[in-house]
């Protein structure tokens, strides 16, 4: 999926997690923002936000997290 820098999706997750010390509750929704690559081949870079932190994932990296820790999109 081809996204624009700008673009705000959001998830929840299926259950209480921790990933590098970064916590997620499942009842909660947490966003990724879609921002400027750091490369200049149109990638982009997603920072995913968690209750006490962010990670930075590049746009196709993203997409394969969504899928390993069963992300639920919340298009409400």
């Amino acid at each position: 999926m081809k996204l624009n820098v700008g673009t705000v999706r959001k998830f929840k997750v299926p259950y209480d997690m921790e990933s590098e010390g970064r916590v997620f509750y499942e009842k909660e929704i947490y966003e990724a923002h879609y921002k400027e690559g750091w490369f200049d081949d149109d990638s982009l870079t997603v920072h995913f936000y968690a209750e006490n932190g962010y990670f930075n994932f590049t746009d196709e990296l993203f997409e394969r997290v969504i899928v390993g820790w069963g992300l639920m999109e919340v298009t409400e």
